[in-house]
Parts: C-alpha cells; sequence; structure tokens
C-alpha cells in the first residue's frame, strides 16, 4: 500500500485466441470503484505475432470516485491472424476497484467494437 502510488496495477488473464479468431467478442463484468483519485476501467487486448491488434482499457470512459455495482464491457474484434487475448480489469493511481462476475462471450457485428486503435 502507497500513499503516492505511481502507475497502475492490473488483474489479468492471458490466454490463446484460437476460438475466437474472427469474431467479435465482449468483456463484461459488474464494476464497484472507492476513492479511485485517476482512473480505472476493465481492458482487453488481442495480440498479433509481433504486435497489438485491437485494444481497450476504458480511458475515455474510466472509473471514477466512488460507484456502486454497475455493469462495464470492452468489445474487440480478433483478427484471424490473432495469437493470444489478454483481459483484466485496471486501477491507475490511488482507490480501489472491484470486479465480479466476469463473462467474455461472442457477440455479432450489431455490438458496437470500443476498440481504441482505430
Amino acid at each position: 500500500i502507497s500513499e503516492k502510488p505511481k502507475g497502475f496495477g492490473t488483474l489479468m488473464q492471458a490466454f490463446q485466441g484460437k476460438d475466437y479468431l474472427g469474431k467479435r467478442v465482449r468483456l463484461s463484468a459488474w464494476v464497484k470503484s472507492e476513492n479511485v483519485a485517476d482512473w480505472a476501467g476493465l481492458w482487453m487486448r488481442v495480440d498479433g505475432a509481433e504486435k497489438p491488434l485491437a485494444f481497450d482499457n476504458m480511458e475515455k470512459r474510466a472509473i471514477k470516485g466512488n460507484t456502486d455495482w454497475h455493469r462495464c464491457e470492452v468489445v474487440l474484434d480478433v483478427a484471424p491472424e490473432g495469437r493470444g487475448i489478454a483481459l483484466g480489469i485496471l486501477l491507475n493511481g490511488k482507490g480501489n476497484v472491484w470486479m465480479t462476475e466476469p463473462t467474455l462471450e461472442v457477440v455479432d457485428a450489431s455490438v458496437p467494437s470500443t476498440n481504441m486503435m482505430k
């Protein structure tokens, strides 16, 4: 525990993306925050052989301050050349953030992508 944390902390899971190649996926979870001074958010990244292919960490729609339980989501396309998927929740700076019931599901093209790399 630090009074003046620098950078961010994350809880994450990484796995091979072969079951999701060519599909749009949504990571969703119920999230609660307490005294988030900077920002927090769910995040997901689709990795290629040498670089990320898609990414969203909710920074543009960040969780800040104190929030009750609410549903958050990140939606990305997994390119056919994708190699892996990494996902989780992050806290940048001081505060607390919790998540429950994380779900990764395939969705159709009617669900908008939240890819920050486009």
